[in-house]
């Protein structure tokens, strides 16, 4: 240890090049833990990534339902990337994500030692949070925001200034600009300001009134501002069109009557029901906040039932424990009336606890725990076991309450999810199989039973409880989460589901231009499949739809818009046209329309092509070559500005090389560099003279071939 000491420990507190060397060394270290978690992961959240991904990368932002222009305007980056935009999105996730857990480490160290504000650091950016750094989302994004209000706020500075209201209000109007449920931390700044500036009798109202006024003044004024530039008259909406449609749902649903009396299985939209639902979403939410903080989140609260004396002496650390608890609070009942907002507009929400939004607050309470152990702010042994006690009961309640299926149904009661709580599912939601079948959460017990322990050591000793639960027990939660992670994190990497790769197929192989062409059918029941093959296609222009699972697919008579038809899962196609490929339950289709032969058998559908040479062997790429020049003579006279359209494979040594196609007088080359994938090949007709003779001549390579799937006239002339 002495070794440790004089070697490392020193030399780093005394020389700042040592300093920065091992920060920097420190900051790249979980920077690469980071990065190797996401790197290869696939998109898991639908349809919530394929909504962002479409409203950054290819819609205006001034038809946006959801007013996250910041986020937009951040993440248009990534479309730089091409078709590796995913990747790029999770490295920029990554950076914001290093950021909050920077600005953690500063704001803890206002309060704390150095070593201590660097562990609270690195268990916030290592923990389950970072899940949402695999996702095309706003999350990381927020976060690093949310940090940046909170890193203002606990600054211990004169906050009478209206200069630093300003400044609040800047940063939550940027935050808002990133999630819009950022405005739902006005009533906990509100409070906030409230506690901290109530101050002396005089004039005590007109300052408080024109304080928040000038805080609420400033975020509508950044807010509007900055969305006028970024998408016009609307930006300029608090929540967007999305969220405004949901309230005034919510609002017409008040006088509603209870539509599940009259029509069975309805929803009920009573008065009754939604109050009952917003009760049990601010119970099952102070459980789960609870359960994943009790020691801190007791520890903070008993720090805040202290003599006025004591809180005084120790304002800042006041200040900062009542604004993170505080906004818990509000939060929690504010989510749950969002949560039946979205229960009304038809989202199933029942069954979900959804975290998301604050639960980046709850690793901060260790801040409070750790302070009160170092300042030795220690408080009567009797009110210490009963904060233990209760938060223990609501822990042991919470484990079991949350995990254990209900009696009528054999389900588990909550669906929790990484989207919704990383930090739950990671730590509620990992289990195993026992010898009969049933599962065991055994992540639940063990932060159960260690929290139980942490809390009894903490009524005994504060100091020793709050060492026990940051030095010892802290680490091997984390080294079990992160292990509960990477095992997540690995299926959904190494488990490339068929709607993954139809989607990269069908990227690879339509044209561009006829991606709005493009309709994606799947079983409504395959958890979203179709917007999983939509997401890697990567063009807003894809439509997507849904039939019963073995259904039959048929696109309208009348629809001469769709030419291709992508079938995911258990889904029959009823249109005639050439299967350009079908594998593992997918189907791409393109339908026989307009001037177009479709060459998938013998001979060919269609009307446009007459007679052909050299084309003669049928197979799943459609006819292939059997000579080393083809001819096809079309049923059409091609004259510019016509274009000719070839549905085109390489077989054998053809891939890579250079295929010289000639219509009438003039030669066109084409490069097929992917074996047994289509290329859709655009030729511009640039003869002067009509003609109906199209010739292609195969590349002078042994073993190189060619396959026509189809053939596709567009008059022009």
């Amino acid at each position: 240890m002495a070794f440790i000491q004089d070697r490392i420990v020193n030399p780093i507190r005394t020389s700042k090049s040592a300093q920065l060397l091992a920060y920097g060394t420190l900051a790249l270290f979980v920077a690469y833990v980071l990065l190797t978690r996401v790197t290869g992961n696939l998109p898991d959240v639908m349809g919530d990534e394929l909504v962002y991904a479409n409203a950054t990368l290819h819609q205006p932002w001034s038809t946006a339902a959801i007013p996250d222009y910041l986020y937009y305007w951040v993440y248009s980056s990534t479309g730089v990337c091409g078709i590796g935009f995913y990747g790029c999105s999770q490295v920029l996730n990554t950076i914001f994500s290093l950021g909050a857990g920077l600005l953690v480490l500063v704001i803890a160290r206002r309060f704390v030692s150095l070593w201590a504000s660097i562990f609270i650091a690195l268990v916030f950016v290592l923990g389950p949070l970072s899940a949402s750094n695999s996702y095309f989302m706003p999350e990381s994004m927020y976060y690093f925001f949310l940090a940046l209000l909170l890193w203002h706020l606990t600054k211990q500075v004169e906050q009478r200034a209206l200069g630093f209201w300003i400044q609040a209000g800047a940063y939550l109007a940027l935050l808002s600009l990133v999630k819009p449920h950022a405005l739902l931390l006005i009533p906990g700044i509100g409070t906030y300001l409230i506690f901290t500036q109530w101050g002396d009798k005089a004039g005590r109202w007109v300052r408080l009134i024109k304080e928040g006024a000038t805080f609420l003044a400033s975020t509508l004024f950044i807010k509007f501002g900055l969305g006028l530039i970024f998408a016009g008259p609307a930006g300029l909406t608090l929540f967007g069109s999305s969220y405004s449609g949901t309230l005034s749902n919510t609002i017409s649903s008040g006088t509603a009557t209870t539509d599940a009396a009259a029509v069975p299985g309805a929803l009920d939209r009573s008065f009754g029901a939604s109050l009952g639902f917003i009760v049990s979403q601010i119970g099952v939410q102070t459980l789960a906040v609870v359960f994943l903080g009790a020691l801190p989140i007791a520890a903070a609260i008993r720090y805040l039932v202290r003599n006025k004396s004591v809180l005084e002496k120790n304002k800042p650390l006041a200040d900062f424990s009542f604004l993170i608890l505080n906004t818990l609070v509000w939060m929690i009942i504010l989510i749950a009336i969002f949560s039946n907002m979205t229960r009304l507009a038809g989202e199933d929400t029942a069954n979900r606890i959804m975290l998301r939004y604050f639960e980046f607050l709850i690793p901060l309470l260790l801040i409070t725990l750790v302070a009160a152990a170092e300042k030795g702010l220690n408080v009567k042994p009797s009110v210490r076991w009963l904060f233990a006690g209760i938060t223990g009961f609501m822990t042991i309640v919470a484990a079991v309450y949350l995990t254990q299926p209900d009696a009528s149904t054999g389900a588990q009661r909550y669906h929790i999810q990484f989207v919704d709580s990383p930090m739950l599912k990671v730590l509620m939601d990992t289990s195993s199989a026992d010898g009969s079948g049933k599962q065991i959460y055994w992540m639940a017990i063990v932060v159960a039973v260690t929290t139980v322990i942490a809390l009894l050591l903490w009524a005994s000793n504060p100091k020793w409880g709050a060492f026990t639960w940051v030095a010892l027990f802290t680490p091997v939660l984390l080294i079990l989460t992160n292990s509960a992670m990477i095992s997540n994190y690995a299926w959904r990497s190494n488990y490339t589901m068929a709607s993954d790769t139809a989607g990269e197929f069908v990227r690879d192989s339509i044209p561009g231009d006829e991606m709005q062409n493009l309709v994606i059918v799947a079983p409504s029941n395959t958890n979203k499949s179709e917007q999983v093959a939509a997401f890697h296609i990567n063009n807003a222009a894809v439509r997507t739809t849904t039939v019963a699972e073995g259904g039959v697919y048929t696109a309208p008579v009348d629809d001469a818009s769709i030419k291709w038809i992508l079938a995911l899962g258990d889904v029959t196609l009823g249109d005639q046209g050439y299967t350009v490929a079908q594998a593992g339950g997918v189907q791409l289709l393109r339908r026989d329309l307009g001037d177009i032969a479709i060459l998938n058998n013998a001979t060919h559908t269609g009307s446009l092509l007459g007679a052909t040479m050299g084309l003669d062997r049928a197979n799943a790429q459609g006819k292939c070559a059997t000579s080393t020049s083809i001819q096809l003579n079309l049923n059409k006279q091609v004259l510019a500005p016509d274009q000719l359209r070839f549905g085109m494979t390489s077989t054998g040594a053809g891939s890579g090389q250079q295929y010289s196609i000639r219509i009438g007088e003039t030669t066109q080359n084409v490069t097929l560099n992917t074996s047994q994938r289509p290329l859709n090949a655009l030729l511009n007709a640039t003869n002067s003279q009509a003609t109906n003779q199209v010739v292609i001549n195969l590349p002078n390579v042994q073993g190189a071939g060619l396959c026509i799937s189809y053939i596709e006239y567009i008059q022009a002339h």
